[in-house]
């Protein structure tokens, strides 16, 4: 049975993904990890999402690890990516070279796109609730729940946090779940984001826990 969080007693999985059989390359799953680890982002796997109610009657989710993500890097993460999984978190930052700007509530995305319509161009991931976009990385950014002035409801996931990714699926109530890359660029965070973030305008406060991008 696996727990949510880390269990020292489970052995972090070891399937190369190298090692998949002819059959499993052909499928849209394979490829999307490929183009992750191409890309030279660094993820991981996980066995399942944990659905369940809480005290409110809402429906939630946790991921169910079986490995400590702290032991994932640059050298070794591909050890950690289990085809059979359906769990797939990134590591946002310096390891995977990104700075992630989660999108949490659609109409805030809508909002952005229309007033810079050239940021369609980026890589994005379409989630649950809304969209992803990938930057290069900026090491001057603070990884924050909502972190803008002008948008409600956008984190931002650089050094010391995770991010879902493709091809992560799960079942919530009746929905399923995939994360899908759109493709798109990877440029730099432009000025006028980084001028809209709360750091730059009042005292902030840095994540005090490393956790996922619930979304």
């Amino acid at each position: 049975m696996f727990t949510i969080g880390y269990n020292d007693n489970i052995k972090p999985p070891k399937l190369n993904i190298t090692n998949v059989n002819n059959k499993q390359k052909q499928t849209t799953k394979y490829k999307q990890i490929k183009r992750m680890i191409d890309d030279g982002f660094c993820i991981f796997s996980f066995p399942r999402m944990f659905i369940y109610t809480d005290n409110q009657g809402k429906l939630r989710k946790e991921p169910v690890y079986n490995i400590h993500w702290s032991l994932v890097n640059r050298d070794n993460f591909i050890d950690y990516i289990n085809f059979n999984d359906l769990g797939f978190s990134l590591v946002a930052g310096r390891l995977s070279g990104i700075t992630v700007f989660d999108f949490d509530e659609l109409a805030s995305y809508n909002k952005l796109i229309k007033k810079y319509p050239q940021l369609k161009k980026c890589r994005t991931i379409k989630t649950n609730k809304g969209f992803h976009i990938y930057f290069k990385y900026n090491n001057n950014i603070q990884t924050r729940t909502d972190a803008m002035t002008s948008y409600k409801k956008v984190d931002i996931r650089n050094n010391h946090s995770l991010a879902f990714c493709p091809p992560c699926e799960y079942t919530i109530g009746s929905k399923k779940v995939e994360y899908k890359d759109l493709g798109g660029k990877l440029i730099e965070v432009p000025k006028y984001l980084i001028d809209d973030l709360k750091q730059f305008k009042e005292p902030g406060v840095l994540s005090n826990k490393i956790d996922i991008i619930y979304v």
